[in-house]
């Protein structure tokens, strides 16, 4: 049994919460469930695009229940880098090398990155607000934690705190791995705009004494409302000391939730490094999970290699988009006509309302009915699992108990 592997209380356990919560949803038609991010229509129903659902309805047995090799489908590769750079793809690859393989999600990605590129009881840098289960994953790993402030008093990120993190742990190693999540970050909706972007690039490339991993989760990076391509281009002008490494959701994208399917994407200056560590990443991957589920790698594959499905997804997905922002946008300009404190939101499946007493707020919430997930100083508000007519008044409703407090 390995000693260092400690229990510990789950920071985030909203899977669990959500059934309890569902439970009660079946007595009571009141309640407000605004705690997991999957994507519901107004009609209360899970979102599913259809051609996600016709691809799956027509996949023959061969497709779905053999194993398949843990790389993944051969050519998978080249439809999602195309896919994922489009227009930008020709002068990025000229820059960077890039390898990947299939993984159980983002999460399972995210989880293996921080396998591959950190030892026990070294540091990783995470902002203090994010998704509260990379620090399950550090706790996991038996990494230590170093935090640095998302955001200034501004609501801008917090650069200068982000520097002098890196600047504490360089004393004790020379490596700084640290996890970005944006566009669209959970829990906030915040998403760093290019000049923030470009200024946290620069800032590594200028640390020639230290080499950076950049572990760039992009879970929600098709519901954003900025030009997601384009920041991906951006990590083409990375140094040689930089390693970017991305956790991609087709889970997410593809509205395939419990169909676990994403990608870790090496990405490196040098072709010989993301060959290095896509075999390594083969090895773990084979003794951790193995493989991944046939039946999402040929859903994806299947949209991303046929350009007629793959606008048809486009254009479906869009419809969806449109849904989500149509209550994000009541949302906010009601929450903006009462003075509550929203964080700025970009983009993706939340919004966060920031606060002192988290514990206070959600009781109060909780009795009326509304459930939320807390996180550092603030609320998330999953927007994606509630319907319109739900977002209709709901500031109101959190504004009244953020009153009593």
């Amino acid at each position: 049994m390995r000693n260092n592997l400690k229990i510990f209380k789950e920071k985030d356990d909203i899977l669990s919460l959500s059934v309890k919560i569902n439970t009660l949803m079946k007595t009571n038609l009141n309640v407000i469930n605004a705690t997991i991010g999957t994507l519901y229509d107004d009609n209360g129903n899970l979102a599913i695009l259809n051609d996600v659902k016709e691809i799956r309805n027509s996949l023959k047995d061969e497709d779905v229940y053999p194993y398949i090799s843990t790389l993944g489908i051969k050519d998978f590769k080249n439809v999602l880098v195309d896919f994922l750079w489009q227009d930008y793809k020709n002068k990025f690859i000229k820059k960077k090398h890039i390898e990947l393989l299939p993984t159980p999600g983002a999460t399972g990605a995210l989880n293996l990155s921080l396998y591959m590129t950190l030892n026990p009881k070294e540091t990783i840098l995470l902002p203090k607000i994010c998704w509260n289960v990379y620090y399950n994953m550090a706790k996991e790993l038996d990494l230590n934690v170093e935090t640095y402030k998302y955001l200034d008093k501004n609501n801008k990120f917090a650069l200068n705190d982000f520097i002098k993190k890196v600047k504490k742990i360089s004393l004790k190693q020379k490596h700084i791995v640290t996890i970005l999540n944006d566009p669209c970050n959970n829990p906030t909706g915040y998403s760093l705009t290019k000049k923030e972007f470009i200024d946290l690039i620069n800032f590594m490339n200028s640390q020639k004494d230290l080499t950076f991993t950049l572990i760039y989760d992009v879970a929600y990076y098709e519901y954003s409302m900025e030009n997601t391509r384009e920041k991906f281009s951006l990590l083409g002008k990375l140094n040689k000391n930089v390693l970017t490494i991305i956790t991609w959701s087709a889970s997410k994208t593809f509205t395939m939730y419990g169909l676990r399917f994403g990608c870790i994407i090496f990405i490196d200056s040098f072709k010989r490094k993301v060959i290095n560590l896509l075999n390594k990443a083969k090895i773990i991957a084979r003794g951790r999970f193995s493989c991944i589920s046939s039946e999402a790698a040929n859903i994806t594959y299947k949209i991303l290699s046929n350009n007629d499905l793959l606008i048809s997804f486009k254009n479906n997905l869009d419809v969806y988009k449109k849904m989500l922002n149509d209550r994000i946008n009541l949302f906010i300009k009601q929450a903006l006509e009462i003075n509550l404190p929203i964080i700025p939101y970009h983009g993706g499946f939340f919004v966060s309302i920031k606060t002192n007493k988290v514990d206070k707020l959600t009781n109060l919430l909780e009795k009326e009915n509304i459930f939320v997930t807390k996180n550092y100083h603030l609320i998330r508000i999953a927007i994606c699992s509630l319907t319109y007519d739900q977002c209709d008044g709901l500031a109101y409703k959190i504004k009244k108990c953020l009153d009593k407090i």
